[in-house]
């Protein structure tokens, strides 16, 4: 009842601020002409009188003005070439008084809400979730009659369901259906069905198959659309390792084929694509991983709460001393078996261990016989672990010992399942704020030494001699082309005269991008610095293919003023430097 009276209260100054800081200041403003940055700017000088009037007489009048409520309906197209009205969705731009009214009077619901919804009721009600019901339902294997949607189930043999789905105003249905977007009765572990989500993915890949799409669109496009299509159902059940392999045989081939889905070589395995950034992956999912950590959130569901229901629980000693975590790395029946195989109640609780009568309290860790002088050690060790924890008043409960938050979060789950795999990669090195995207992921690919160079090709079979098309004197690989070949040199040498430096060039590329470092270049100069080998890259590898399929001849001026040209271009267009001549640029980095 109490929670009741907050709705009729006058509104206070407190929840307003509470309200208003809490939206989108930069949204597009409605009729009224302004943001809701403006409101929230006026709530910080003394001009927030007028937004605590227009409150208080809405809570006295019962009613506002009809022109806060105006709208502007905008249509947005969801493709380029839209035509038809199904090709745009509609948005409704409203004033911001009338959203910050409506932000405050929701907030004081969302208190209550629970209380006036049916516990049945699982969506849009904080802490109720709406892949409950679909579990109640996979449970019970029971709809409710939702008007003409409804369908009769029969489960075994049941007479006269046909008089009964009259009886009803139903239609007779068959398992397995369909609930809230999930398969309802069906057999979890049956390839058909994940059948719904494999053609689903191949239908948004053939709307991509026409259009020509960047390495970065692709990257984006199994990050954001594909890997979340089957999340839903993967939230649910545990996805078979077939269907699996089949949906990440899909994001293999668009990425490495692109749109039009072409049979390319997939230069880098899977595994590694599958890593973070920091260890030379790209940090797209796994499914079977994501999987795992999606069903994980159940299990910690069941933990915590202790209201639902799945279970009622009341107040008691939960925690075990020696066979529950709740200390240490591992449960203490593990760390000190010895100990356990004496002690005279192995599944007492931590409360029943610790005596309150000891000054301040203290363990008594009660065994079946006095401990002979070898044994002493691990009691002492035991004791020394449990010296600081005491038992306290408050409940027991759960935590995520993943993060330091200590609460279950999929994504800290994900990465622990995927694990650690920490190696000395140049990921800061690669992915440069600014730098074209194809442009650092050909850089990514030499780092791993999987560019097709001459190399690679006469090892997957292909016959003809491999010399460099730059100098022709050695032959091919990623890391001569572009460190090591005397034609290339005359670029660096350009970079390490312009900034007066001296460097020892490894053998590698990933090497050369990880001691890439310049502390020397000053802060301004620091992103272009980063930026040139990837940029040098970039130019060789152009160059070479250009040689490659056009059979051009190698000007050397030219390709040093190509990279120069285009190291100046990166850095007007990407990197916000203002120079406005070549010369000035090259000066700009030249200077002390």
């Amino acid at each position: 009842m109490l929670k009741l009276k907050v709705l009729e209260q006058p509104f206070t100054e407190a929840e307003i601020h509470l309200a208003l800081m809490g939206m989108n200041g930069d949204k597009a403003p409605g009729p009224d002409g302004f943001t809701v940055a403006f409101s929230q700017f006026l709530l910080g000088v003394r001009e927030k009188r007028k937004i605590v009037d227009v409150f208080n007489e809405f809570y006295e009048d019962k009613s506002f003005a009809k022109s806060l409520n105006s709208t502007f309906l905008v249509l947005i197209p969801k493709k380029g070439g839209a035509e038809d009205l199904g090709d745009f969705r509609p948005i409704s731009l409203l004033g911001g008084m009338y959203k910050l009214l409506v932000k405050v009077l929701s907030n004081r619901i969302k208190e209550v809400l629970d209380k006036v919804v049916s516990p049945d009721q699982n969506a849009f009600v904080k802490g109720r979730q709406i892949l409950d019901a679909s579990l109640i339902a996979n449970e019970h294997l029971v709809l409710e009659k939702i008007l003409l949607k409804s369908e009769v189930i029969p489960v075994g043999e049941v007479e006269d369901i046909e008089m009964l789905a009259v009886e009803l105003g139903c239609k007779v249905g068959t398992l397995p259906s369909v609930y809230l977007g999930l398969p309802l009765g069906a057999k979890h572990k049956a390839m058909a069905m994940w059948d719904g989500v494999e053609a689903r993915m191949r239908r948004r890949l053939a709307l991509w198959k026409r259009q020509y799409l960047s390495k970065d669109g692709r990257i984006t496009l199994i990050k954001s659309t594909l890997a979340s299509m089957p999340i839903y159902q993967l939230s649910l059940f545990r996805m078979p390792k077939l269907v699996v392999k089949r949906l990440e045989k899909l994001q293999r081939d668009f990425l490495w084929g692109g749109g039009s889905m072409e049979r390319k070589i997939h230069l880098i395995n899977w595994a590694v694509v599958c890593t973070q950034k920091e260890s030379g992956g790209l940090g797209i999912r796994k499914i079977d991983l994501l999987n795992k950590a999606l069903l994980g959130k159940w299990i910690w569901r069941f933990a915590i709460e202790e209201d639902f229901f799945w279970r009622k629980s009341g107040k008691g000693t939960k925690v075990r001393l020696w066979t529950d975590h709740w200390c240490g790395n591992e449960v203490l029946a593990q760390t000190f078996p010895q100990l356990f195989e004496l002690a005279v109640q192995r599944n007492a609780s931590i409360n029943e261990m610790w005596d309150s009568s000891l000054g301040q309290g203290g363990w008594n860790i009660r065994l079946s016989r006095n401990l002979n002088d070898w044994e002493l050690d691990a009691l002492g060790e035991l004791l020394h672990l449990l010296r600081d924890l005491r038992t306290s008043l408050e409940e027991d409960t759960v935590i995520w010992k993943g993060e330091s938050h200590g609460l279950f979060r999929i994504r800290d789950a994900y990465k622990l399942l995927a694990g650690s795999n920490v190696i000395n990669f140049p990921k800061k090195g690669i992915w440069v704020d600014k730098v074209p995207t194809k442009v650092a992921f050909f850089a990514w690919e030499a780092s791993w030494e999987k560019v097709l160079t001459l190399d690679k090709l006469q090892r997957r079979g292909w016959q003809f001699p491999n010399r460099c098309f730059l100098c022709g004197c050695e032959e091919e690989n990623v890391n001569h082309i572009l460190l090591h070949c005397t034609v290339v040199r005359a670029l660096w040498e350009i970079v390490l005269a312009l900034f007066g430096a001296n460097w020892v060039f490894p053998e590698k590329v990933k090497d050369m991008l990880v001691s890439w470092r310049g502390p020397f270049v000053g802060r301004k100069r620091k992103r272009i610095w980063t930026s040139i080998p990837l940029c040098i890259f970039w130019t060789v590898w152009k160059e070479r293919n250009r040689l490659a399929f056009r059979r051009g001849s190698l000007a050397i001026q030219k390709l040093k003023n190509s990279f120069v040209c285009n190291l100046w271009s990166w850095a007007r267009v990407y990197m916000g430097e203002e120079s406005s001549s070549l010369i000035g640029f090259l000066e700009w980095l030249a200077a002390p």
